[in-house]
């Protein structure tokens, strides 16, 4: 069961049977706990959260964001400890009891894997980000990183998402705006997709995220708009695609300026033709780029360089 973290009330006089607010309202920020705790107000970590069954964990998730609120992990980490041996207070990972500090025991998680995602958005308007200085991570035995459920002006910001979870793994999916983020996956082999999406509006956009070791860094399965540009996406030798588009892609979606580098003959860019998908930069070691420059998608990089 979630626990709800409720809004704190702002202070209205009343004067002459007429209600005025004597400030502007303060949008209250709660400290977030627990794995499983609802974001109702705007939340913010205070400490690293450690998912698992255990009673020492902080709990088994998702996270829960509401409508029009949004999570600052605020330079710190949500890590799933599902499928490790850990000492018995300090959740910390250890192999025996020796391992384990003072009179703590080294014991199991209770959990295989965090089949959820990590944080979740249940509105519109919700964001994930981070505004400390130092790096905020998801990392772990999850299955997905962010969700946010296709919902409309939704946000991932400058965090990282760094995890090894099995079956279809997925770093950031079905959100509307997502930026500056890291989406690597962990584990053995491949994860599936680093940011996936069944639909971009005209103001969307998947911008300034890196991504590593995903069978489809990048896909978009319906369009109806938006942009993906400035992402750096690393192939691997058994990946598929870099930006997977639909099969019908509209003019007013832009692809433009993101840089694939890696593989043997992986597709750079797949999807059907528009003067929208352009100026991406491949790499002329694999095999695709020249694909992708026949296409029209890719360009080879071409001395003097500057980055697109």
């Amino acid at each position: 069961m979630h626990r709800t973290l409720t809004t704190r009330a702002a202070g209205i006089a009343t004067t002459f049977g007429l209600a005025v607010a004597l400030a502007a309202p303060v949008h209250a920020v709660d400290n977030l706990t627990r794995c499983d705790d609802d974001c109702t107000s705007d939340c913010k970590l205070v400490e690293d959260l450690k998912c698992c069954s255990a009673v020492f964990c902080s709990g088994n998730g998702p996270i829960n964001i509401s409508s029009g609120v949004y999570l600052n992990m605020n330079g710190f980490d949500i890590e799933c400890l599902c499928g490790k041996k850990l000492c018995s207070i300090t959740a910390t990972e250890c192999l025996a009891d020796s391992d384990c500090p003072g009179s703590e025991t080294c014991v199991d998680s209770g959990c295989t894997t965090c089949s959820y995602a990590a944080v979740q958005m249940d509105g519109g308007s919700s964001a994930v980000k981070n505004t400390a200085s130092t790096d905020s991570t998801i990392r772990g035995n999850f299955g997905m990183g962010v969700d946010c459920q296709s919902t409309s002006s939704s946000q991932v910001m400058g965090i990282g998402i760094k995890i090894s979870g099995s079956g279809n793994v997925v770093g950031i999916n079905n959100c509307a705006k997502v930026k500056e983020n890291v989406v690597t996956y962990e584990g053995d082999g491949l994860g599936t997709f680093g940011i996936w999406t069944e639909g971009v509006a005209n103001s969307d956009y998947i911008r300034d995220n890196y991504l590593d070791k995903w069978v489809l860094g990048i896909f978009l399965y319906t369009d109806t708009g938006g942009s993906v540009d400035h992402n750096f996406v690393y192939l691997r030798d058994d990946s598929t695609v870099g930006i997977g588009l639909p099969a019908s892609v509209v003019s007013a979606l832009e692809v433009e300026r993101n840089i694939i580098v890696g593989g043997e003959d992986q597709l750079m860019v797949w999807g059907n033709a528009t003067s929208s998908i352009e100026g991406n930069v491949c790499d002329p070691g694999n095999d695709g780029c020249a694909e992708c420059i026949d296409d029209g998608y890719c360009d080879e990089p071409t001395a003097p360089f500057t980055l697109p």
